[in-house]
């Protein structure tokens, strides 16, 4: 004989879980509806509701008054505390005139904060900012989390070692809008005004001086190369040749390359997060397997929307930079740089002993290379010929048993 299957009816629900099941939705909903949110406070006038009435009506709306004076009513130790402080000082900042934004964010700061809260203060501070001064004071953001690949993998306490002892443990770093602001909109000047500030973390200091120096150079701006040698890495400065700016203008460039195939870090360009290592910070020196060596600038490089130009760079800011970054272009690829002058140097000084490394060097680099093409291929088979012929007996000719 069948048997008929029963319909179960759903328990009815406690009016404590239907308000429980009411907030759960609107607070995850992207669109929620003011007017239900209004509601349920002016009916419950408890805490989540106040909660969630903060978070969503506007600083105009005729409740937010009331809802801000319960809020200050209540105990610092409330278990909505932060949440609450949050929206009272996001409605603050929303209300407040534009010249009074970077004090209110100055002194928001001045409380201990969740990551993704000080971060987001930061940035707000910095789209105020009317000065380089006043920018720079703001510009890390805190780790709110680490992805890799469209992945989350973790948070702060997750930071690699090399990280972590480079940075610290809950390091300033810079975000991708900042790194975009930086490469495309500064000009050299303000870089090196920006690597003078005292404000200013150690570690991002000589990170950014590592990137200017190297736009210094190709932009032959000497006096800020000179100035901005003193912010490298001991292991940087002592590579560099004394009298850079005095050597003939073949040999210049020649040791200029030398310099930079050894130092794989070495960019004019800032890198954002952890830096150019995927899996935590890498000495300059070394070649890493999954991230960025050397640079390769794609001829056209989409701009992040979110990179507004700062109120403080001027038309003549913005000209200067425009005019640089027109040189920088003819060094898009750094490989191909290399190449071009390492294999004209050493047709004309084969009896520089420091020539056979050099040709090693870059025929090492172009494997697995970015902005690869057949003119580099042609460059790395150029080299690897010169060394074999003219250098057999060395150890480098040894090191080098294949071109790419």
């Amino acid at each position: 004989m069948r048997s008929m299957a029963v319909a179960k009816v759903p328990a009815k629900l406690s009016p404590a879980a239907e308000d429980l099941q009411a907030w759960l939705g609107v607070m995850k909903d992207r669109n929620p509806s003011k007017e239900l949110i209004a509601a349920k406070w002016k009916s419950s006038r408890n805490l989540p509701w106040l909660l969630a009435a903060l978070a969503v009506l506007p600083t105009k709306d005729p409740l937010h008054k009331e809802l801000a004076d319960e809020a200050s009513r209540l105990p610092k130790n409330s278990p909505a505390g932060v949440s609450l402080r949050w929206h009272m000082t996001r409605s603050a900042v929303e209300s407040a005139s534009p010249a009074d934004v970077l004090p209110l964010v100055r002194k928001a700061l001045q409380q201990p904060w969740p990551a993704w809260a000080e971060t987001a203060l930061r940035k707000e501070g910095r789209a105020h900012a009317s000065t380089l001064h006043d920018w720079s004071t703001l510009l890390g953001s805190r780790i709110v989390r680490l992805s890799e690949y469209g992945g989350d993998w973790g948070g702060a306490d997750d930071l690699p070692e090399t990280t972590a002892k480079r940075y610290g443990r809950n390091p300033l770093l810079l975000d991708p809008v900042v790194t975009e602001q930086l490469n495309f909109q500064f000009p050299l000047h303000l870089w090196e005004a920006l690597i003078g500030s005292p404000d200013l973390p150690p570690a991002l200091r000589m990170d950014l001086a590592h990137s200017a120096w190297t736009r210094a150079v190709l932009l032959q701006n000497w006096g800020s190369e000179s100035r901005l040698k003193g912010y490298l890495d001991p292991q940087v400065q002592a590579a560099i040749p004394k009298d850079l700016h005095g050597l003939h203008p073949t040999i210049r460039e020649f040791r200029t390359v030398q310099v930079l195939m050894a130092f794989p870090g070495l960019s004019p360009l800032a890198e954002g997060g952890m830096g150019r290592a995927n899996d935590g910070w890498a000495p300059l020196s070394e070649a890493v397997w999954f991230g960025t060596n050397w640079w390769c600038l794609q001829p056209k490089k989409e701009r992040n929307p979110a990179a507004e130009v700062p109120a403080f760079l001027g038309p003549a800011d913005v000209s200067t930079c425009e005019s640089e970054w027109g040189k920088l272009r003819a060094f898009s690829s750094s490989r191909h740089w290399f190449g071009r002058v390492v294999t004209a140097y050493a047709e004309t000084h084969k009896d520089d002993p420091t020539v056979p490394q050099s040709l090693h060097r870059f025929v090492r680099i172009t494997r697995n290379a970015e902005c690869h093409d057949k003119e580099l291929s042609e460059l790395s088979r150029r080299a690897f010929r010169m060394l074999h012929k003219h250098y057999p007996d060395s150890p480098w000719a040894k090191k080098t048993p294949v071109h790419y």
